[in-house]
């Protein structure tokens, strides 16, 4: 029995990260990948505290690929991520403190984007700053590395650092994400939603067994006498049937938490 199911406190995100990597190669490779940018992430965190001293954390380098300063603190941070990563194997590496994308391992299956630290000029002020990256598979012509929809990504997150450093992370992808968004068990058009797609598709991939076993089928009849009142009869019944389903189930269940993964620095 692994960390991660003998764990009764909070689950850390290293527990999280080795449920993830037992998901598959590509997996494990994700998990490792997260697990140095966290760690980097903890000393950027020390660092933009005031680790380092101010004077040298000021100092203006230049400015980096897309126009803004570049201070010290950016490029320590760079540094910091490029180390981390060394322990990881990545295809590709793309930041925003230098001018083009780098290629590591042509074997390796993902490619790793980084700001080590956006909005650095906001220390002065005494505001948040963070880190953000995103992982994304390797493509097979690596010039279009980073040049691909966001829907492809592996994994995304951003760390802030200020009175607390919080790390924020996805490892379900995209279209996972906005579903979560849509169906989390705290939001009101859970059932609604569920329902419908649930409908329509039943509908569809019967019609589509139909078409398969060279059945007739009217399309007037199909949509508009059979699956629009079912698609509207099960609407009405789900909020309902959803309301009385939690009723049963408990005051626990409806108020059980989204677990949160706890950072260990």
């Amino acid at each position: 029995m692994d960390m991660a199911r003998q764990s009764s406190g909070p689950t850390t995100l290293g527990e999280y990260l080795e449920r993830h990597s037992e998901t598959g190669p590509l997996g494990c490779s994700v998990a490792t990948a997260v697990d140095a940018i966290a760690t980097a992430c903890i000393e950027i965190s020390r660092l933009a505290r005031g680790g380092a001293s101010p004077a040298a954390t000021d100092i203006i380098l230049g400015t980096n690929a897309d126009g803004d300063a570049q201070k010290d603190l950016d490029i320590r941070a760079d540094w910091l991520i490029r180390r981390a990563l060394a322990s990881a194997s990545i295809a590709a590496f793309a930041s925003e403190e230098a001018a083009k994308p780098e290629f590591y391992d042509p074997t390796s299956r993902l490619c790793v984007a980084v700001d080590p630290l956006d909005g650095s000029s906001n220390l002065d002020l005494n505001m948040s700053v963070g880190t953000i990256f995103s992982i994304t598979p390797a493509p097979r012509d690596m010039l279009q590395a980073f040049g691909r929809p966001g829907s492809e990504q592996l994994a995304a997150g951003f760390a802030v650092y200020g009175p607390q450093t919080s790390l924020v992370l996805t490892l379900g992808g995209f279209w996972a994400g906005r579903y979560a968004e849509t169906t989390g068990r705290g939001r009101r058009l859970t059932p609604l939603i569920a329902v419908g797609a649930v409908t329509l598709l039943a509908g569809v991939f019967g019609y589509v067994l139909y078409y398969l076993l060279d059945v007739e089928v009217v399309a007037r009849h199909a949509l508009v006498t059979a699956l629009a009142p079912a698609f509207v009869l099960n609407l009405i019944l789900a909020l309902p049937v959803h309301r009385l389903v939690r009723a049963i189930a408990g005051e626990d269940l409806r108020a059980e938490p989204t677990p949160e993964v706890e950072v260990l620095a």
